[in-house]
C-alpha cells in the first residue's frame, strides 16, 4: 500500500504525540471515561492514566413504545364502567320516583332492546316493563361525545386514538356516524393527519373531508331508526350492533322519541325528562345527572389539564415572576420563535438576473415584515410571503429549491399557523417570549439576523437552554447512566449507574476522585427510545444493507468494502449508474463507469481536508485524480474564481449541482462560499439527539454546565469514523469488528478513551488524526503513533467476571401479569381475549379457533373468504389510505378477538402462576396469569439411603407474588386444610401430600443446601452455534462460516427457572449461539465447578455418611 504521508507530515505528527503526551489527558492520575452508545449495549471504559480500571458493556432494556397510551387506555375504561355503575344507580332512583319498573339484570339479559326499541319508535310498547328496558338500554349505550374530549385541550389526541394516520383515522370512521359538530371538528383534524408519516397534501386533505362528509350522510340514511330496522327484519343479528358508532346527539334524539311517544307510561313525565338530560355543566347538576354524567365537568376537566402544564423553564433566568407555559398560537411566542427560526436558517437566492447566489440569511426588512404580518391578526401566509419577498429584492428566493420549501414550510406554521397549531402547547410562557423578543431586538429596532444570533451567544441563551431538561431526558439510556434531575435545576433526584459506579464501586481506585476528568461519548445516529422504533431502525437498517448488496451486484462488485460502497453512492448521486457515466461537479465532463474502481478516479473534499473538513459522504464527491490535484486546498467557490482552465463557472457549477441526488445539507456545503469561516459540521453529521442530551447531563454530574470553554475541552463527541480509526491503530489490523459479540461495545469505549476532545482532531490542528491515501486513491483516516496509551490487549481479556451487566429494573410499578381476564374449560386448559391480528394467523388457523370458541359453523366465514381478507389485510400494511372493513361472521358480526387457547398452560397439572379466585361451585373466576413464577432454583446435596449414596437435588422456590397468587385463590401452602375440591383432586391425582410437596419436592434427611440460581446470575460456560442465526447473517451480509466455531466458551446468563426443574441460559456476550438448557442436577452442579459425581462434591463439603 503506498501512502501520502510525508516526511512533513510525520514531523508534525511526532510533535503532536509529544504535546499530548506532555498534557494532563494523558497524565497518570487522569480519569478518563468511554461511553459506546448504542441501540442495544452501552460500553463503558475508564481508565487513569495508562491503567484500565473498569471495562464493562450494559446491557439496557428499551421500554415498550406504548405503555403509557395502555395505562391511560386501562384508566379510561376503569373510570367509565364506574361512570356506568354511578348513571345505572341514579337512573334506578329515577324510575322508581316515577313509577317505572327497574327489571333484575337476569331478566334485562333475557330480553330483547333492540326490538322493543324499534317498536317505540314505530307502534306503541304495552308496558312500563318494556319502556324501562328501552330507557335502559340507550343510558347503557349512549354513544360517543367528542366534543367533551375536545374542551379538555387532548394536545394531539384523535377519538380514535394517538396514531394520526390517516389509515387508522378512516379505519375508526368506518365504523362511525358523525353529526355536525363532530364534522366539523373531524375536517379541522386534517392539519395534523399524516400519510406514510408525512403531512397530509392537497388531494389526501379532500379525501378526508369526501369520507368524513359521506359519513354524515349516512347518519341520516343508516343511523339509529335503520339500524333497528335492519335488526327487526333479521338484516342485522347482533343485539348490540358492533360495529355501528353513533354521536351521543343521535342516541338522545332516540330516547326523547321514545319518551315522547309514551309520556302515558311515565308519573310526570316532563319533571322525569328533564331530569334524566340533565346537562353536566356544573357541580349541582354533577351530583343528579345521568344520561350526560361524567366524572368531571368541561370546566373541572379543563383546570385539571391546566394544571398538568409545565412550568416556564426561562422565567427564572429572565428573573421574571414564575408562570405555565402558554399555547403556541400567542402572539408574542410566535414573535420570539420567528427571529428564534430566521437567525440561525438560511435560504437559497438568485440575483435580478437569475444566477445563483448560494445560502443567505434573510434580510433584517424580511424579518420585519414577518413580525408585523405576526402582529396583525388574520394575515395569512400568502399575502405574508409576497410582502416578504418584496422586502429581499432586489434578489428572489430560489423558486425550484426543495431546501427553501422546507423552510418556508416551517416559516408558514410559525406566522400563520392552522388552528390545530395554535390550541398545540408551546415549550415557554408568554411573558418570557416577550421578554427575549424585546431583549434580542432592542425593543423593536433590530432585525438583522446575524445581530439576532449574535445576541444569543452573548446573552447565555444557549448555555442556559442546555440545562433545561425534563427531569431525565426522552431516552432511557441517558436516565439508566445518570438518573434523574429536578426539572430546570442542577440537582439529580436520583443517581444513575455512573455515579454508583464513581462513588461506590470504583471510589478506592481513582484518587479521591467521584467524576471523570474527561469524558468522550459516541452515539448511534438515530437512538432508539423504545422498542417499536428499535424495530424500525434495524428493519431501514436491513433494506439499505440489501440496496447497497443490490447495487455493488449491478455493479458486478463482489465482496465490496465499505470504501466500495462509497464509490457507488457518490457515483449514483452524481447522475451514473451501472450503464451510464456520472458527472464530475467541477468541469462537467462525464466520469466513466470503467473507472470506478480504479485509481483514475478519487474523492475529493467539498470542504478540503486541509482546513478541517470531515472524511464523510455528505463533504465528498466523485472526481478524476488530474482534477483533485488541480483544486488543491480550495472550496468549489474558490475553485470556480480561480478560473481554472476547462473548469465550469460559478453559476455553472451551482446549476448543475441542482441535476444531482444529494440531499439539501450536502447541496448547501457545496454553495458554501463565506470566506474565513467553517461550516457547521456538528449540524452536517446529524448529531444525535441523544448524544447532546447526554453530552449536557454529563457537564452537570462533572459540575461544569454552563461553562463553554471547560465543556469543549472535556467532552468530547468523537464521529463513528474516527473510533474506527482509532480502534484500527490501538487493537491493530488483526482486530475485526463483530457485532455478534456485545463485547464490542466496551472496546469501542477504551479505544475512546484515547481520543482528546477536540472539535477538529486533525493533526495539523494539533489533533491526533492524519489521512493517508492507498494505491486505489481511496483516503483512509489513521491515527498517529507514539501515544501513551495502556496496553488494549489487556482490556480485551476476559476476567473472572462478566464483562456484560444487565440491570434489574428499579420501578416501583412492576406489572405482576398480564391485564386481561383467562378462562378455563373443563379440561382445566386456559384461554384468552386476544385481538385479531392478521399478521399473525393463517387462515385454517382462523377457522379451528372460531370452531373452538364455540361459534356455530354456518355462522363461520369459509376459508377462501378468510384467505380473501388476510391478503387484502396485508396490502393494506403498504399503503394508509387503504382501510380494511373487519372480518365478520355470516350473520354480520364483526370478529375483533380470538380465543388464545393454552399458551399459559394448564391448570389441571398447576395452580402456580396464576392469579383469582375459585367460586363456590369450584370454577375459576377473575383469572389471570403471572409475569414470573418462580423465584429461584436451589441445588442440594443429599444422602440417598435406598442407593446408599450421596445425589444432587433441585427444589423450585416460587416468587412471592406467586405464592400470595395461591392464597388469594384459597389454595393452602401447607396441609389440605380448607383446600377446595379442585386441589385435593389434583394432590390426590398427583400423589402429592400438599403444594409445596408437589411444587417445591422433598429432600432426605441430612441434606445441605450448596447453591442458588436465579435470573439473572451469569457463568461461563460453552455455547453451541445456532445455525439459523448465520443463516439469517448470510442473508445481510457476506461471512465466512469458519468464523463461528460450532462450540465456544463465553458468558451466559440465566434468563429462566422452569417449573419441570430446568434452566434456560442465554449468551449475553454472543448474538450466534443456541440457549444452554442444562437440566441434570449434576450438570448444573458442574456450572459452579462442582464434580459431576455428588460423593466427591459431599467429601469437598466434608459431609460424613449418616449411619443406617
Amino acid at each position: 500500500m503506498t501512502s501520502s504521508t510525508t516526511p512533513d507530515t510525520t514531523t508534525a505528527a511526532t510533535a503532536v504525540a509529544t504535546k499530548w503526551n506532555n498534557s494532563p489527558f494523558f497524565a497518570p492520575d487522569s480519569v478518563v471515561l468511554g461511553l459506546d452508545i448504542g441501540i442495544e449495549g452501552i460500553g463503558i471504559t475508564v481508565r487513569r492514566g495508562q491503567e484500565w480500571i473498569y471495562s464493562k458493556t450494559l446491557l439496557v432494556d428499551l421500554p415498550e413504545a406504548q405503555a403509557l397510551a395502555e395505562r391511560r387506555a386501562f384508566r379510561a375504561s376503569r373510570h367509565a364502567r364506574k361512570n356506568r355503575k354511578t348513571r345505572m344507580r341514579r337512573l334506578k332512583e329515577l324510575f322508581l320516583r316515577h313509577n317505572l319498573p327497574w327489571v333484575s339484570d337476569d331478566v334485562m339479559s333475557r330480553s330483547d332492546p333492540f326490538k322493543l326499541r324499534y317498536r317505540a319508535i314505530t307502534g306503541k310498547l304495552a308496558s312500563r316493563e318494556a319502556l324501562s328496558i328501552c330507557i335502559r338500554s340507550c343510558v347503557l349505550r349512549r354513544g360517543y361525545d367528542y366534543l367533551a374530549m375536545s374542551e379538555t385541550e387532548t394536545g394531539g389526541e384523535f377519538p380514535w386514538g394517538t396514531d394520526s394516520s390517516m389509515s387508522e383515522a378512516a379505519k375508526w370512521l368506518s365504523t362511525t356516524y358523525v353529526d355536525a359538530e363532530m364534522r366539523h371538528q373531524l375536517i379541522s383534524l386534517a392539519p395534523l393527519m399524516t400519510y406514510k408519516k408525512k403531512k397530509l397534501n392537497e388531494k389526501q386533505t379532500e379525501l378526508w373531508v369526501a369520507t368524513v362528509n359521506e359519513r354524515y350522510a349516512k347518519a341520516e340514511s343508516e343511523g339509529i331508526p335503520a339500524t333497528l330496522a335492519d335488526y327487526a327484519k333479521k338484516k342485522l343479528n347482533d343485539r348490540k350492533a358492533r360495529g355501528r358508532n353513533f354521536p351521543r346527539s343521535h342516541v338522545e334524539e332516540h330516547l326523547r322519541t321514545i319518551i315522547q311517544r309514551h309520556t302515558d307510561l311515565i308519573d310526570d313525565a316532563d319533571v322525569f325528562t328533564e331530569t334524566l338530560f340533565l346537562p353536566n355543566n356544573s357541580k349541582e347538576n354533577k351530583k343528579r345527572a345521568i344520561f350526560h354524567y361524567n366524572r368531571k365537568t368541561p370546566k373541572e376537566a379543563q383546570e385539571h389539564y391546566e394544571t398538568k402544564v409545565k412550568k416556564c423553564p426561562y422565567c427564572t433566568w429572565l428573573e421574571l415572576l414564575e408562570s405555565r407555559r402558554d399555547l403556541s398560537g400567542n402572539t408574542d411566542i410566535r414573535k420570539w420563535k420567528l427571529i428564534d427560526f430566521v437567525s440561525t436558517r438560511t435560504f437559497e437566492l438568485i440575483s435580478q438576473n437569475k444566477l445563483p447566489m448560494g445560502s443567505h440569511r434573510l434580510s433584517a426588512e424580511a424579518v420585519q415584515v414577518l413580525v408585523q404580518a405576526i402582529c396583525q391578526e388574520g394575515t395569512g401566509w400568502g399575502e405574508a410571503k409576497k410582502a416578504m419577498e418584496a422586502a429581499l429584492q432586489p434578489n428572489r428566493l430560489a423558486p425550484k429549491s426543495d431546501w427553501n420549501k422546507a423552510q418556508l414550510e416551517q416559516l408558514s406554521d410559525i406566522v400563520s399557523p392552522s388552528p390545530i397549531l395554535r390550541k398545540g402547547r408551546s415549550n415557554m410562557s408568554a411573558a418570557a417570549a416577550a421578554a427575549m423578543f424585546n431583549a434580542a431586538t432592542n425593543n423593536g429596532t433590530i432585525f438583522d439576523p446575524e445581530l439576532l444570533e449574535e445576541w444569543k451567544k452573548e446573552s447565555g441563551l444557549y448555555i442556559h437552554r442546555a440545562t433545561i431538561t425534563s427531569g431525565g431526558g426522552i431516552y432511557p439510556q441517558v436516565q439508566t447512566l445518570l438518573g434523574s434531575l429536578k426539572k430546570n435545576s442542577s440537582v439529580f433526584t436520583t443517581d444513575g449507574f455512573l455515579q454508583r459506579l464513581f462513588n461506590n464501586t470504583l471510589r478506592h481506585k481513582l484518587g479521591g476522585k467521584s467524576v471523570p476528568d474527561y469524558c468522550i461519548i459516541e452515539c448511534v445516529k438515530d437512538p432508539a427510545p423504545n422498542k417499536d422504533i428499535k424495530a424500525e431502525i434495524e428493519k431501514k437498517q436491513k433494506e439499505n444493507r440489501a440496496r447497497r448488496e443490490k447495487q455493488a451486484e449491478k455493479f458486478g462488485k463482489v465482496n465490496a468494502s465499505k470504501a466500495d460502497f462509497l464509490r457507488m453512492r457518490l457515483f449514483c448521486e452524481q447522475g451514473g449508474s451501472e450503464t451510464s457515466p456520472a458527472t464530475c461537479p467541477f468541469t462537467g465532463q462525464p466520469i466513466s463507469v470503467a473507472d470506478l474502481f480504479t485509481a483514475k478516479l478519487q474523492l475529493a473534499h467539498i470542504y478540503p481536508d486541509s482546513r478541517g473538513g470531515l472524511y464523510m459522504a455528505e463533504n465528498l464527491v466523485l472526481t478524476t485524480q488530474e482534477v483533485n490535484l488541480a483544486m488543491a486546498d480550495r472550496t468549489p467557490f474558490e475553485a470556480a474564481k480561480a478560473g481554472l482552465p476547462g473548469w465550469l463557472s460559478w453559476s455553472e457549477m451551482l446549476t448543475q449541482s441542482k441535476k444531482f441526488h444529494w440531499n439539501n445539507k450536502k447541496r448547501e456545503l457545496f454553495a458554501y462560499s463565506t470566506a474565513y469561516s467553517f461550516p457547521d459540521f456538528n449540524n452536517m453529521t446529524r448529531t444525535a439527539q441523544l448524544a447532546s442530551e447526554l453530552r449536557n447531563l454529563t457537564a452537570v454530574w462533572m459540575g461544569i454546565a454552563g461553562d463553554a470553554a471547560q465543556i469543549r475541552e472535556r467532552i468530547g463527541n468523537p464521529a463513528g469514523i474516527y473510533t474506527a480509526a482509532a480502534r484500527l491503530c490501538f487493537f491493530g489490523p488483526d482486530y475485526k469488528k463483530d457485532r455478534t459479540d456485545n463485547n464490542h461495545h466496551r472496546w469501542d469505549a477504551a479505544a475512546m478513551t484515547c481520543i482528546p476532545p477536540s472539535a477538529l482532531n486533525d493533526v495539523r490542528y494539533g489533533g491526533i488524526f492524519q489521512t493517508e491515501l492507498n494505491g486505489k486513491g481511496n483516503r483512509r483516516l489513521m491515527c498517529i503513533m507514539g501515544l501513551n496509551t495502556p496496553d488494549f490487549e489487556e482490556v480485551r481479556k476476559d476476567g473472572l467476571e462478566c464483562p456484560l451487566i444487565k440491570l434489574n429494573s428499579r420501578s416501583k410499578y412492576k406489572s405482576l401479569g398480564d391485564s386481561t381476564f383467562w378462562r378455563v374449560d373443563k379440561e382445566g386448559m386456559t384461554s384468552q381475549r386476544t385481538p385479531l391480528d392478521p399478521g399473525t394467523i393463517k387462515a385454517k388457523e382462523l377457522s379451528d379457533t372460531l370452531r373452538k370458541m364455540g361459534i356455530p359453523s354456518d355462522q363461520i366465514p369459509s376459508d377462501k373468504k378468510i384467505e380473501s381478507w388476510l391478503t387484502d389485510c396485508q396490502a393494506a400494511t403498504k399503503d394508509d389510505s387503504v382501510v380494511i372493513k373487519p372480518l365478520r361472521l355470516n350473520n354480520g358480526t364483526p370478529i375483533r378477538n380470538i380465543w388464545k387457547f393454552g399458551s399459559k398452560g394448564n391448570l389441571d397439572k398447576s395452580p402456580l402462576g396464576w392469579n383469582g379466585i375459585i367460586t363456590e361451585n369450584d370454577k375459576f373466576d377473575q383469572l389471570r396469569s403471572l409475569s414470573a413464577s418462580n423465584d429461584r432454583m436451589e441445588l442440594w446435596l443429599g444422602w440417598n439411603a435406598k442407593k446408599k449414596q450421596w445425589e444432587y437435588y433441585k427444589r423450585i422456590i416460587p416468587t412471592a407474588a406467586a405464592l400470595a397468587g395461591l392464597k388469594r385463590m384459597g389454595l393452602p401452602w401447607r396441609g389440605t386444610k380448607n383446600a377446595p375440591q379442585y386441589l385435593l383432586d389434583l394432590l390426590s391425582k398427583r400423589n402429592a401430600r400438599d403444594l409445596k410437596d408437589l411444587l417445591c419436592g422433598s429432600l432426605p434427611p441430612h441434606a445441605v443446601k450448596v447453591a442458588t440460581f436465579r435470573k439473572g446470575d451469569t457463568f461461563l460456560l460453552d455455547f453451541e452455534l445456532n445455525p439459523k442465526y448465520v443463516e439469517k447473517l448470510q442473508k445481510k451480509i457476506s461471512i465466512d462460516i469458519m468464523d463461528f466455531p460450532k462450540v465456544l466458551k463465553t458468558w451466559g446468563a440465566i434468563s429462566a427457572v422452569r417449573s419441570d426443574g430446568v434452566l434456560e441460559i442465554k449468551s449475553i456476550t454472543r448474538k450466534d449461539r443456541k440457549p444452554c438448557v442444562p437440566s441434570a442436577a449434576s450438570k448444573i452442579a458442574s456450572m459452579l465447578g462442582l464434580p459431576l459425581d455428588a460423593t466427591k462434591a459431599a467429601e469437598l463439603y466434608n459431609l460424613s455418611t449418616p449411619q443406617s
